[in-house]
């Protein structure tokens, strides 16, 4: 329940709320390996990607094929730029669970940072698809769409980012935006 409750908590952006949380359910129960991996979300949050992996891998060990915690340290592995380790995370993560749309906006991030713009847009709207409350893909999605020389398209992916409050969206992304 503490540990339902904690992520209920880190949905909401209350880090430190959800981190009390769950340090007293390590104390009640040090092997639920859905406790580690949380804390690596926040950690995530933070940008404190060392910590997230250490803790991420802590899920693994307790929980090794759990296709979320593969997803998670591909993601910190993307974060990190280690993109080979993160390709291989992502992909098991599919193939464990293909209807995960976690992986596939990572899977999407993945194909930004490499340059696959088409790759990308493609994945991203699967992602989009498959569940609208992923973190952070309207902003990604929006990148794609910019890449792939469709502005519009873009500016309306970023206007809804700001609207969820992602904060990802740079000075020089706004200023392109309220040209039009």
């Amino acid at each position: 329940y503490k540990v339902n409750h904690a992520t209920v908590q880190y949905y909401l952006k209350n880090y430190d709320a959800a981190r009390s949380e769950l340090t007293k359910a390590i104390e009640q129960k040090p092997n639920e390996p859905n406790i580690y991996n949380t804390l690596a979300l926040i950690e995530i949050e933070h940008t404190n990607y060392t910590e997230a992996l250490q803790l991420v891998e802590k899920s693994l060990a307790l929980s090794p094929r759990q296709p979320y915690f593969l997803n998670n340290r591909g993601f910190i592995y993307l974060s990190m730029n280690d993109l080979a380790k993160a390709e291989q995370d992502i992909n098991d993560s599919i193939g464990l669970d293909p209807y995960n749309a976690w992986a596939y906006r990572n899977k999407g991030i993945l194909y930004l940072i490499r340059k696959d713009y088409k790759s990308a847009e493609r994945l991203l709207k699967q992602s989009l698809d498959m569940d609208p409350f992923v973190d952070k893909i309207y902003f990604y999605l929006g990148m794609a769409y910019l890449q792939n020389g469709n502005q519009g398209l873009a500016c309306v992916s970023f206007k809804k980012s700001e609207a969820l409050g992602d904060r990802m969206l740079t000075t020089d992304l706004i200023k392109l935006c309220n040209k039009k």
